[in-house]
């Protein structure tokens, strides 16, 4: 900078600050569940929702430990042709039937 204003007879800097304003998606508090907000949300920002929804599927369908579960045995990353959806395990327990007793057995 001093190179730049060398031949300047005077410099002042003077400091300011520029705010980030961050605008809310508006109207997501109109959508009367929260899949209807992700779909609020999702299009405010233009995005594809689908993900998003397959997501919140998962933890509203599955038990806390089903989705633990895949995430630790889900193949590594490199390996694109798996599928590591939770929702996709037909065979992961769901909250509904899962018994204390079989969690204490696991």
């Amino acid at each position: 900078m001093e190179r730049l204003l060398a031949g300047a007879a005077e410099v002042k800097v003077e400091g300011r600050i520029v705010p980030v304003t961050r605008t809310r998606a508006t109207g997501i508090s109109q959508g009367a569940t929260i899949a209807e907000k992700v779909r609020l949300w999702a299009k405010v920002i233009q995005a594809k929702p689908e993900p998003l929804l397959d997501c919140l599927e998962g933890l509203q369908t599955h038990s806390p430990e089903a989705i633990a579960e895949a995430i630790l045995n889900r193949p590594d990353e490199s390996d694109k042709t798996a599928s590591t959806s939770v929702a996709a395990d037909s065979a992961a327990p769901t909250r509904q039937n899962v018994s204390a007793e079989a969690l204490l057995s696991s």
